[in-house]
Parts: C-alpha cells; structure tokens; sequence
C-alpha cells in the first residue's frame, strides 16, 4: 500500500491510495521472506564457516595427492555429496544458503555462464540453482580437462625413460626404471584419483541431461563429453584389474584378496547409483530417504568386509557413509516436512549448523588418518629396507661360507654342516619369508 498524502508535500496532497501487487519468484532457491538483522547476521557468520570448509576441504584434498590419494578421495566425496544432494529441497533455509559456496569442491564448471542465462528452464529451481542444467556442457565443462593430465604426464615420463642416456649403465637403467614407474603411477593412480574426484559431478550432470532432456546448440559436444567420460571410467576401471601395480596406493591400502583390491570398483559404482538416484527420483517428496539404501548398505560391508589393510581406514570409511547418511536424513527431512514458513520453528534452524559440524568433523578426521596412514607406511618402508639389508647380507655370507672348501671334503668324507652355516641359512629363510609377506 502506496499512501503519498501522508508524505505532506503539496504535490501529492491530493493522490489516492495506491496498492500495487507482484509476485516475487526467487531464482536462487532461497525463499523470499523479511528476515532481521540478526538472522542476517548469522547468515553471514554461515558465509564465513561455509568458506573455510570448503578451503579446508580442498587443502586436506592436496595434501592427500603427496601422503594418501584414497582418503582424500573418499574424503572429498563426501563434501560433494552435500552439495549436489542441495538439490531435493524446496526453498533452502537461510542459514544453508551459504553451503553452495562449496561448489568448489567439484571442480571449475563455469563455462556458457552466459548462455545460461538466456535459458529457459524446464528444470526446478531446486536444481537449476546449483547450476545444473541440460544438456551436460552445461554443467560439467572445465573439469573435465583434469582427465588430460595423467595420460599426458604417462606419456612423458615413458619417453624420458625410453630416450634417457647415461654413459654409466647402471644409472642409466636406474633412472629409466624410475622414470617407467612413474609413467605407471601417472597413467593408474593419478588417472583413478582424478576420475574418482569428477565422478559425483559428471553423473549428476549426465543424470540431469537424461531425465530432463532438450535439444540445444550443445547437444554435439554434450555427446562427445559423456563418450570421453564413460569410455574414461571404464578403461580406467579395466586397468585397474588388469595391472594393479599401476595403482599404488589403491592397491596397497587394502587387503590382498581380489575383493578388496577390487575395492574401487563397488565405490564407483556407488558414486554413480547415488547421483543417478537422487536425479531420478528428484520428484518425489520422499527423494532423500530413497537414496538412504546407498550409504546404509556400504557401511554394513565395510563393518562385515573390512577391505581396508589398516582396520582405522575401515573405520574412517564407516563414519564417512554415516555423515552421508545423516545429511540424506536431514536433507530428506527438509524437503518433505519443513515448508519455507517453518524454518524457524521447532529447532529447524539448528539443522544447518549439525550439517556445519558434521561436515568440518569429516574433514578434520579424514585429515588425521591421511597423516597417521602416511607415518605408518612409512614405518613399513623403513623396516622394509632394514629386512632387504639383512637379507642381502645374510645372502652374501652364505655365498662365502659356501665357497670355502672344507677339510673333511678334500678327503672324500661327508661333514656336518657348521653351526655357522646352518644359523646363516635359517636367518636367511626367515627375512625371506619376512619380506614375501611384506
């Protein structure tokens, strides 16, 4: 209501009451309500807390690439999870607003920014607010030039490692071991631990690019990313059973037998049931308690399994699918019970601040493991050379003690064996049965 009378002016002494009515269609996801300076405030307090998580994440993320790729991985997975499952609530609470700032966490995507502002979405807003949009060059773009590196960086250190010259022969067969191995663990490590971080963000967008299909200028070059994507994922999954050694920390963080070293595989798939189900049954009210089955039922593997080498990863693992499941929970909870009206009644306002800690707590604990996980491998490695030494010693005075000629020998009699001998040998036989098991 428009009242100018009340104004005193002599110019619209005279001017009638005026109502004027418009309907206000927030774009962001974000309900438009009066909120007071105070929820303002803890708004930008959110802000603040949203920002260092994703910073932290992402650090913790990098320090993983030099001590344990796995847990960075499994660990950034789960901050990836809170993002993209945003997308089965209706209206966000103000207090969560801020959590899409984690966004980073899925890599750069910002391409055709403009272009998708002249959209016309078919989609809610509930997705289109995460930027999620069909067909897939919408949503996933820049990332995907991460999938070069790691054949790229193969390819260079096989060349450096073929056309190396050292005129000393040992150094030089030293060194293009060195370089080979290298190539090896940039083609299968690093190749897995970059589709791995992609992987949540490329089947959400794919999951969208599906279920919500329209034609536009970028449906050619939508196709030829989902072809590199899958064809991608599915070589590196290959190689993963085909040559183990390629994978360092993949392989040797988990138990020897073929399921666990095959333990990458059902976490794939994993990634990629969860994204598919929270896209697919996006339209139900009921969206976040269908997806509960993914992380419930990789929890109770991992705690019946254990395919973890160390049973504190196994551990790890555990409350990791239980912050995931609780975040479904009370995501799911928002969407079906809690109406726009309702944020700040019968502590909903305190959820945001449990997905907060829950969220912080992941990537403190994650980051503590990754530390105690690099310590004790190197412990491993430590001992290790300390039992190859040994057993190059023993070997070397087995090899002398074999070479002097015995008395009792020249004479054409049969002698005992020396203590001496019989003690080298069994010590021997033991680091070599210590290091088979290594």
């Amino acid at each position: 209501m428009l009242s100018p009378a009340v104004s005193g002016s002599g110019l619209t002494f005279a001017m009638p009451d005026t109502s004027l009515e418009f309907m206000v269609s927030p774009t962001n996801n974000i309900p438009a309500n009066y909120l007071d300076s105070s929820t303002y405030q803890t708004v930008d307090k959110m802000d603040i807390c949203f920002k260092a998580l994703t910073y932290a994440a992402l650090a913790s993320f990098v320090l993983a690439l030099f001590t344990s790729k796995f847990i960075g991985i499994e660990m950034i997975g789960v901050v990836q999870v809170a993002y993209i499952s945003l997308l089965m609530i209706n209206l966000l609470h103000p207090f969560l607003s801020p959590i899409k700032f984690i966004n980073l966490v899925n890599g750069p995507n910002t391409a055709f920014q403009k272009d998708r502002l002249a959209l016309t979405n078919p989609l809610p807003n509930r997705i289109t607010a995460l930027e999620f949009l069909p067909p897939l060059a919408y949503s996933v773009n820049y990332s995907l030039i991460l999938l070069l590196f790691p054949p790229l960086f193969s390819l260079i250190f096989y060349l450096v490692a073929k056309y190396y010259k050292n005129p000393d022969k040992e150094q030089k067969e030293k060194k293009s071991a060195m370089f080979r191995k290298w190539s090896e663990l940039a083609l299968g490590e690093w190749g897995l631990t970059v589709i791995m971080f992609v992987l949540y963000n490329c089947m959400t967008g794919f999951a969208i690019a599906m279920f919500y299909y329209r034609t536009s200028e970028l449906l050619a070059f939508s196709l030829v990313e989902a072809v590199i994507i899958v064809a991608y994922l599915v070589a590196i999954l290959v190689l993963f059973k085909i040559r183990p050694k390629f994978f360092g920390d993949y392989k040797l963080g988990f138990k020897n037998d073929n399921l666990s070293q095959l333990h990458y595989w059902l976490l794939s798939l994993d990634r990629i049931l969860l994204a598919v189900l929270l896209v697919s049954a996006n339209n139900s009210d009921y969206v976040g308690f269908i997806c509960l089955p993914v992380p419930l039922a990789a929890g109770i593997y991992l705690a019946v399994r254990r395919p973890y080498d160390h049973l504190y990863n196994t551990v790890r693992q555990i409350l990791n699918q239980v912050v995931v499941f609780v975040l479904l929970v009370i995501y799911g909870y928002y969407r079906t019970v809690v109406t726009y009206l309702q944020h700040f009644t019968n502590g909903n306002d305190i959820l945001p601040f449990v997905v907060l800690a829950l969220l912080f707590g992941c990537v403190i604990y994650n980051t503590v493991f990754m530390v105690k996980y690099w310590w004790d491998r190197r412990k491993e490695e430590i001992e290790r050379t300390k039992d190859e030494k040994m057993l190059k010693e023993v070997n070397d005075l087995l090899t002398l003690e074999s070479s002097k000629p015995e008395r009792g020998m020249r004479r054409g009699r049969n002698v005992p064996e020396s203590p001496k001998m019989s003690l080298l040998k069994m010590v021997g036989e033991r680091a070599r049965t210590s290091d088979r098991k290594k």
